[in-house]
């Protein structure tokens, strides 16, 4: 009786397609973010094509007018717009990569500018802690400042992490498009995620 042949194995996907993948989730999380934030202005582009520094990006570009009229809303929409890469790793994969320091510093100094240069934080008051050096504040009033803003990103995790929750399969979605196409404009982005709500003004 004559051996079957063994069947062909698949084949393993290599590091590349792997890192590829996470970079296409990753920005794809960032461009969800801030597509259905009704706070932030339309992304306009979104990429997986690695630059001298970067492995992909998503952009968002305000208006100098909208962003000398910004909110402490406006603030907390970009801070989750920075975690979001993070957020749909986290979503979509069984662990997140290190690649995400450079969104979660900007995440963390922007909370601080918003409560300590901008005066957006009614819980810790009128007080410019960002114009002055760092060595003339009290350790009272350093504790404080690193409560209030670890208080607030972690309510922005939370946010982000309840709506990839719902919009999972949206960010999949996005990244089976960014694999193929690689760069996707606004027009792309309204195709496969629909509709965006209503900018508040």
């Amino acid at each position: 009786m004559p051996k079957k042949k063994p069947g062909k194995k698949a084949e393993a996907p290599s590091l590349k397609k792997l890192l590829r993948r996470r970079v296409a989730i990753h920005e794809s999380g960032h461009a969800v973010a801030a597509w259905f934030d009704p706070h932030l202005p339309k992304v306009t582009k979104v990429t997986i094509k690695p630059g001298e520094g970067y492995l992909g990006f998503a952009r968002i570009t305000f208006k100098d007018a909208h962003w000398s009229l910004a909110t402490e809303a406006v603030g907390k929409a970009l801070v989750k717009f920075s975690l979001g890469g993070m957020m749909a790793e986290r979503a979509c994969l069984p662990e997140h990569a290190r690649g995400v320091y450079g969104d979660l510093a900007w995440a963390t100094s922007f909370a601080y500018v918003m409560a300590g240069v901008f005066g957006m934080s009614k819980e810790f008051g009128p007080f410019a802690f960002g114009a002055i050096s760092p060595f003339c504040l009290s350790e009272a009033t350093k504790a404080r400042a690193d409560a209030h803003v670890e208080k607030m990103l972690r309510a922005c995790e939370k946010e982000v992490a309840a709506d990839f929750k719902k919009r999972k399969q949206l960010i999949l979605k996005l990244t089976r498009a960014l694999l193929k196409e690689k760069t996707l404009k606004a027009k792309d982005l309204k195709k496969i995620l629909g509709p965006r709500p209503g900018r508040v003004k």
